[in-house]
């Protein structure tokens, strides 16, 4: 009854307007809060909250009126005047928000806000030196304003001034030895400098002086992800959620690293809290959706994917996450059906478009995929969309496949993502001496990395290359237990005589990748090599039973014909 659509409850109506803004309904917000105002008009914060509405739905002359008649009145806290400029900054005006900033100024002059926001709109002007100044004088207000001198900082770093930029975040600490966001600066700049262990020294003293805060602790955890340490992680974001166990970061962070252990039940249980503590978040859903899908259970992930568009009907990843279930169940029309809706919704986004190459591919329409792709690289696609587009156009035995794949390196020769599928293509299609070329020219960009040069030792040896066994030796040398490089130098071992060695090769790689079809079959037909024909030809059967398609197969039935 409070809310009739005659309600004269100001207080009541502002409420539902706020409640329906949390909910991201803001066209709904707009019209409690415009009935509120109406009741209520010396009530600047109310006036304050529908300007926010009306911009939120795109009524932005509205919105902007508003402000002004609520900056105009607040002689106080002056928090329209704040957002009067931010939306004017929003929308790049910055002239309009230098004027507004002066009058917020005249409120507050002993402020370092004004100065920070001045400098954030001569920066939008393209005039560094201007804001360099407005952000000094920002600093002088106070020396601890860490907003200002993180911004001159990013301008010091523009000038080729890096020192000069870690000597801000120095003064902030000489005067503060604990500030939290200098000294994840620190972090930063080290990070920049290559200066891995200062890197990791300051996020763990920043860790240690703010045992409840999570910034540190999620740069850590991240960066022991990317190392490989996964338990230390877990630990850390454990820590995390033990110090602040209602946090949603916290909670994000540690079912995040749940899901990168394959922890699925945990971070099923980590999301599920998640979502009581931020039940109106479509992002918090959406973390558990993608847990139910590692879970294989797709019937919860697709009701929790609904609730998530429920909450915002254009979150483009649940929609991506629905297209990829349809796919899985192969109801390829609404996939297709999902691909259209994306287009329509993020018109400036090339997902759409790519994943309606996708389907297309999958419906044998490698044609019309390629035509798809062509709309996804128009909108910023880049390498991905590319191998893609020349994916499908190889499908659909277009000769012009190999010179867009010549014209793209050419157009673009650091891009080492496409560099790489071509030798990868060019390995396929037998053309090695194109595929050595490609590894070649990936390696003097990357010369320690072991998978390219386990590629090109196979290269070699295929075509003859006496290179071929130094090469697979510098790539066992440099992941001495990975079982596809064992396997690539047990197998050129063999082939150039030399059987024992090489059989003890192949055997590590068969423990460490019992399952790989083609370490198998290099091993049985090394047993054969060896003279052990029985254990080969067994090996060889069983081989063919459970992987009858596999890459090697015709030779491993002419080997077992052999035999």
């Amino acid at each position: 009854p409070l809310l009739a659509a005659d309600s004269k409850d100001a207080q009541a109506l502002a409420l539902a307007g706020e409640a329906s803004l949390l909910r991201r309904d803001p066209n709904r917000a707009v019209s409690y809060l415009a009935s509120a105002a109406a009741l209520d008009p010396d009530n600047v914060p109310l006036q304050t909250q529908l300007s926010l509405g009306h911009l939120a739905v795109g009524n932005t002359q509205l919105g902007i009126s508003g402000l002004h008649a609520a900056a105009a009145r607040d002689d106080a806290q002056a928090d329209a005047d704040i957002l009067l400029v931010r939306a004017h900054l929003s929308r790049k005006a910055f002239d309009q928000a230098l004027a507004a900033i002066e009058a917020f100024e005249k409120k507050n002059p002993n402020s370092p806000l004004p100065h920070q926001l001045r400098g954030i709109a001569r920066l939008g002007q393209s005039n560094p030196g201007a804001a360099r100044q407005s952000f000094e004088r920002a600093l002088a207000l106070d020396p601890l304003y860490f907003p200002a001198a993180n911004a001159l900082a990013e301008i010091d770093m523009q000038d080729n001034k890096p020192e000069a930029a870690r000597q801000r975040f120095e003064r902030i600490l000489d005067k503060d030895k604990t500030h939290l966001q200098a000294m994840l600066a620190m972090a930063q700049w080290a990070k920049f400098s290559h200066q891995e262990k200062t890197h990791l020294d300051w996020l763990n003293k920043a860790a240690r002086a703010h045992p409840k805060a999570i910034q540190p602790r999620m740069a850590l955890v991240n960066e022991l992800l990317v190392k490989g340490d996964k338990q230390a992680a877990l630990v850390l974001a454990n820590d995390a959620v033990n110090s602040q166990p209602d946090d949603p970061v916290a909670l994000n962070l540690l079912g995040g690293v749940q899901l990168a252990l394959g922890d699925n039940p945990g971070a099923l249980s980590t999301f599920t809290k998640l979502i009581r503590v931020a039940p109106q978040s479509p992002d918090a859903h959406m973390r558990l959706a993608l847990a139910e899908i590692a879970s294989k259970r797709k019937a919860d992930a697709r009701a929790t994917l609904q609730t998530v568009l429920t909450l915002k009907p254009d979150h483009m990843q649940a929609q991506d996450a629905m297209l990829r279930l349809a796919v899985e169940d192969k109801r390829l029309e609404d996939a297709m059906r999902i691909a259209h809706q994306l287009q329509t919704q993020h018109p400036n986004s090339p997902m759409g478009h790519e994943r309606e190459g996708d389907v297309l591919v999958l419906q044998k329409r490698p044609d019309k995929a390629f035509k798809a792709y062509e709309q996804a690289l128009a909108k910023g696609a880049g390498s991905a969309g590319f191998i893609k587009a020349h994916r499908a156009l190889t499908l659909a035995g277009n000769p012009a496949a190999q010179q867009k794949l010549e014209d793209w390196l050419a157009q673009h020769p650091k891009d080492n993502s496409v560099r790489f599928y071509a030798a990868q293509h060019y390995t396929q299609a037998g053309r090695h001496q194109q595929a050595i070329t490609a590894y070649q020219a990936l390696l003097s960009q990357a010369p320690n990395s072991a998978l390219m040069l386990n590629n090109l030792a196979g290269l070699y040896q295929q075509v003859g290359d006496k290179r071929a066994r130094a090469t697979a030796e510098q790539a066992h040398k440099l992941e001495p237990a990975n079982p596809v490089v064992l396997d690539t130098l047990g197998w050129i071992l063999i082939e150039q005589g030399q059987t024992g060695r090489g059989l003890e090769f192949l055997q590590q790689a068969h423990a460490k990748a019992p399952n790989v079809p083609e370490i198998r079959f290099h091993l049985a037909a090394a047993w054969a090599r060896q003279g052990d024909k029985a254990r080969a030809r067994l090996a060889l059967q069983q081989l063919l039973a459970d992987a009858p398609d596999f890459s090697l197969a015709a030779s491993a039935r002419t080997l077992l014909n052999e035999l």
